[in-house]
């Protein structure tokens, strides 16, 4: 069966509940995500939903803002990495299909981040993470224009070629998916933010320091934090939040 556009754009608002079997995998088809038969009704809805930034049903919604605080002083921490469900910042945006005879003519587009390559529909009205909308909004292309040079008589004596960047998508934007505003827009934000509230993490004992430092640069060999001061972490925490420039000042 073929799925417009229009008619898929429903279906993704009721997160394709109800839907039978044919029909999502007509939709999967549509956007170019890899459903089969095998699967059930339940994994096809998440795989279609994962693939156009919806939450699946039966999934509980991300907290709109932090709230009460976990175990320990800072907020709790939503997933603001690749590997699983993205709990930041989403924005609400629609990209319109590219013209038959261009050189993408799929019925999806690809943005890659941190070494994964998620797939979005063209024409359906999205829910991106806000690392993903920062970087389809910075996907351009360059056109090459021409501008006569003429001589003093106001004849053409030569053309100049020049080029002029343009964004590669038409984007439709409607704003900040309601209830993700206050969240943050990445890792670094979110350490940023509990800097502001924790006056530069002074204080902050040094089992808290190494976590922090791990969860921006990723984990260390045994053995790494051995000739470390407290005040090293610290820095390193600082730097990489607000650069070198920042702390010297």
């Amino acid at each position: 069966m073929n799925v417009t556009p229009e008619l898929f754009d429903v279906w993704k608002e009721e997160k394709f509940q109800g839907r039978t079997k044919d029909e999502m995998l007509a939709a999967g088809a549509l956007i170019n995500v890899g459903l089969v038969r095998q699967m059930s009704e339940a994994t096809m809805r998440t795989k279609l939903c994962e693939a156009v930034g919806e939450m699946p049903p039966n999934e509980p919604v991300v907290p709109v803002a932090p709230v009460a605080k976990i175990a320990g002083r800072f907020d709790p921490k939503p997933q603001l990495l690749p590997g699983g469900r993205w709990g930041g910042k989403r924005w609400s945006v629609s990209v319109q299909s590219p013209d038959i005879n261009s050189a993408s003519p799929q019925n999806y587009f690809q943005i890659a981040w941190e070494g994964q390559t998620f797939l979005y529909g063209y024409g359906i009205k999205l829910s991106l993470p806000h690392p993903h909308y920062v970087i389809l909004k910075g996907c351009t292309v360059t056109e090459v224009r021409q501008k006569n040079r003429k001589n003093e008589n106001g004849d053409t004596e030569s053309v100049d070629n020049y080029d002029v960047p343009r964004s590669r998508y038409n984007i439709t934007e409607y704003g900040v998916v309601p209830g993700t505003e206050d969240l943050p827009e990445s890792l670094q934000q979110y350490w940023q933010l509990q800097a502001a509230k924790h006056d530069n993490f002074k204080g902050v004992n040094r089992r808290e320091l190494t976590r922090i430092r791990e969860d921006l640069y990723g984990p260390v060999k045994q053995g790494f934090y051995k000739d470390l001061t407290d005040n090293d972490i610290l820095y390193d925490i600082l730097v990489f939040l607000f650069g070198d420039e920042a702390i010297a000042a």
